[in-house]
Parts: C-alpha cells; structure tokens; sequence
C-alpha cells in the first residue's frame, strides 16, 4: 500500500470522513502480518481496502506486483480470487452444507462440479473437518463454522489470506487451535496472511510483523521482533507490558532500591553479577518476560539490597 487514503463521502448534509489518511505498508511475501489498533482506528477498512472491496479514494494498492487499484471493476473481480478472506461470523450459508459452503466460490466462477466437490473435499480434510462435509452450519461450533470459512477462502488456491477479526467470536481454547492452523496453512502453502485483530495475544503468538494504526494513521510498523525490542514503543508496551512491582518506592527496605533491567537491550546475568560483586543482595521483584519469534524480551524489576555494613553506590 503506497499512500493509500479512504474517504466516506456523505449523501446529504454531513462532514466527510476520513478513514484512512496516507498510509504506506509493505507486507513480505509468505508472512503474517497482524494490524492492531483500537476500535475505528480504520484497520477494516484498510483490509478491505486490500482487495478493493472497498477502493481508496487515492493511493495504490499491489498485491503479487499487480497494482489493484490500477485495474477496471471486472478485473479486480479476477484478482479477488488470488485474495481470500474471512470473517469474524464466518458468513456461512445456512441452507448448504459444509462442502457446499467451500465449493461456492468455484461455483461462481464457473468451475465444474467433479472439480467443486474434489476441492471442498480437499480442503475440508485439509482443515480438520473431513468427517463433517455434509453437516449445515448449525451442526457446528464456531471453531468448525471458521474451519469451514478458512476453506472457502483457499478454495481458489489464493495467494493472500485476509483475516478480519477472524478469531474474536471464539473461546480462548478455540482461538488457539484456528491461530495454530493459519500459521501452518500460511507455511504449508506460501501464503501471505494479514490478521485484523485488537488481541495482542493472537499476534504474538503467529505474526512476523505488526502495524499500529490509530485515526486512520500507522503510528509504528516492523517485525514483531524489532518492535517489541524497541524502548518506548507504543506497540512494545502492549505487547510486553511492564510488570506490576510488589513494592513501591515508598515501601523499599532501607539500603534498598529497584534496578530496572530490559531483556532486549541488556544481559540479565551480567548486570545482576555486577550488581552482586558489590557484596548486595539481588531478588526478582517483578518480572514480565515474553519470547517473540525466539527473542527473549521483556522487563525485570530487581531489588537490590546492600548490606548496611558494606554499603556503597549501586550501578545502575
């Protein structure tokens, strides 16, 4: 997305609104890509604006090198199989069943019959539902009804994945299984997958990178791994929090203070052996510790004591 903004035009009286205000964001190839950011920060619309169901009022927007924004309506219809996508309802047909559901957009774009039903077949045991092809949606759990979705939406062997709070409806037990299939479907098959979300739980447990929006504007964007090690980061404080201390300032020992140290920055052992070299005694006050993509980062609080009869300046 190259300065992509997003204007809703009102048809009578009213003030314009802007949903999206000249963002830029370049998601890798075969990566999952989370968008974070409070409710009406503009994250629907950007997806939507992905595959031009919704069309920037300026901008462009490529996927694969294809500039989208560049193609007539009929074209876009074309591209649109190349995106799938799914949705926090899971937008199922009542009156099909599972198989059908997945075979629907074959059906539309003209696909025979021996080939819908050997794709939704594929597909459905390929999500964990091969038992369930004949089952309507209200046979289902929400997880299953979302199985059914994700398989829908690579039914036309797309090359992205649209997420779009795909796993909000579902219980902390469920999410965890759907989040587990996404990043192993986006391995498996080279997808490139772009979730949706206001849980910081779901990207750091699957995403590559992440962007911050608020009022329509990327506030931060990057690796999971750059943006959690970054200081003073919006996104790093949500997605590593500082840890709750058991003691206050106020509350501290005499001869007492609380050493900060950053996971990402410094060497826990080596400053608490410093620290001990001065003849103090080192405790874990607190501590809020996270792996991202392999990378230990987070914040200990230690409580740092020196002994009354070998006092002497603490390093910081």
């Amino acid at each position: 997305m190259d300065n992509v903004s997003k204007t809703y035009f009102p048809r009578g009286a009213g003030e314009p609104v802007r949903a999206l205000e000249d963002v830029s964001l370049h998601i890798g190839r075969g990566q999952v890509h989370g968008i974070v950011g409070p409710s009406g920060s503009g994250k629907s619309t950007l997806v939507r604006c992905i595959n031009l169901l919704e069309r920037p009022t300026s901008g462009r927007v490529t996927v694969d090198g294809r500039e989208l924004t560049a193609l007539s309506s009929g074209q876009v219809r074309a591209a649109r199989r190349d995106i799938g996508m799914i949705f926090q309802h899971f937008n199922l047909l009542d009156s099909r069943t599972a198989a059908q559901n997945v075979a629907l957009p074959l059906e539309l774009a003209g696909v025979g019959r021996a080939e819908r039903t050997r794709r939704a077949a594929e597909l459905l045991e390929r999500v964990g539902l091969g038992g369930r092809a004949k089952a309507h949606p209200r046979q289902l759990s929400g997880g299953q009804k979302q199985r059914v979705a994700i398989a829908r939406a690579l039914v036309t062997h797309p090359s992205v994945l649209l997420c779009d709070e795909a796993t909000s409806a579902l219980d902390p037990e469920t999410t965890s299984s759907v989040l587990d299939l996404l990043r192993e479907l986006t391995a498996d098959l080279g997808l490139t997958t772009v979730l949706i979300t206001h849980e910081m739980d779901v990207v750091t447990r699957v995403a590559d990178g992440v962007t911050l929006l608020a009022d329509g504007h990327v506030v931060e964007s990057g690796s999971l791994a750059e943006v959690a090690a970054t200081r003073g980061s919006a996104l790093a404080s949500q997605l590593v929090p500082r840890p709750v201390r058991a003691l206050d300032a106020a509350d501290l020992p005499a001869g007492s203070r609380i050493v900060t140290v950053d996971l990402a920055t410094q060497d826990e052992n080596a400053v608490i052996a410093e620290l001990r070299a001065t003849g103090a005694e080192v405790q874990v006050a607190a501590a809020r510790v996270e792996n991202v993509h392999g990378a230990r980062v987070g914040i200990l609080d230690l409580l740092v004591t020196q002994p009354s009869t070998h006092r002497q300046e603490i390093p910081a």
